[in-house]
């Protein structure tokens, strides 16, 4: 038996158009059903208008730039799409602090309300299981034995995160993103209306 059968969770990735968190230009989801990945998402979306516009170091990374986007609609049109995908399963990113602390401050900047959700962060959880030089996903994916393709695709980094998180489960017997936390001594973290607490070590624990 499969030991991560019954796992759900949503592995989320954004792309920034500058170094304003909050300038969201894509968005990248990755759903897993029993254990194993079952769909995957992704979506171009004009930044928040504050923050719509595009500077060349990020534009360099990812390769979106303003024409990519000029037909995609607006962040707040797409965070409707991104609520259903995730629906009430718990949200698991590389590095949440970044992506679901973008998804914040874009809501923010367009003025409405961020989803409610509990968060993991394989990063954190790389960093207690892994004995790495660095934890960036590249690394992580490399040594797990996962295939990352483009690096900085939304949709690819996402569906690299779910990989991580099932081989880290996996190895631990965990069969819930909540059990995955208590025996590697963690704590998911929450987004919500008015509210943000990162996935974090719990001292003492683990």
């Amino acid at each position: 038996m499969d030991d991560t059968n019954g796992f759900e969770f949503v592995a989320i990735d954004v792309e920034t158009a500058n170094p304003k968190r909050g300038s969201i230009c894509s968005i990248g989801l990755t759903v897993v059903e029993n254990g194993a990945v079952a769909a995957s998402r992704s979506w171009l979306c004009r930044p928040p208008g504050p923050l719509a516009y595009f500077e060349p170091l990020q534009v360099g990374i990812h390769g979106i730039d303003e024409r990519r986007v000029a037909d995609a609609p607006a962040f707040g049109a797409v965070l409707g799409d991104v609520r259903t995908v995730i629906g009430d399963r718990p949200v698991v990113a590389h590095n949440a602090a970044f992506d679901l602390g973008a998804l914040r401050a874009a809501c923010e900047a367009d003025h409405v309300r961020p989803p409610t959700l509990e968060f993991g962060c394989t990063r954190v959880w790389t960093k207690r299981e892994l004995d790495l030089a660095d934890h960036r996903l590249p690394t992580v994916a490399g040594t797990l034995g996962v295939a990352l393709l483009r690096h900085h695709d939304a949709a690819e980094d996402a569906r690299v995160c779910a990989e991580v998180l099932l081989k880290l489960a996996a190895k631990r017997g965990s069969r819930t993103v909540h059990e995955f936390a208590r025996a590697t001594g963690t704590r998911l973290g929450r987004l919500g209306p008015g509210s943000w607490d990162g996935c974090r070590v719990v001292p003492g624990r683990g």
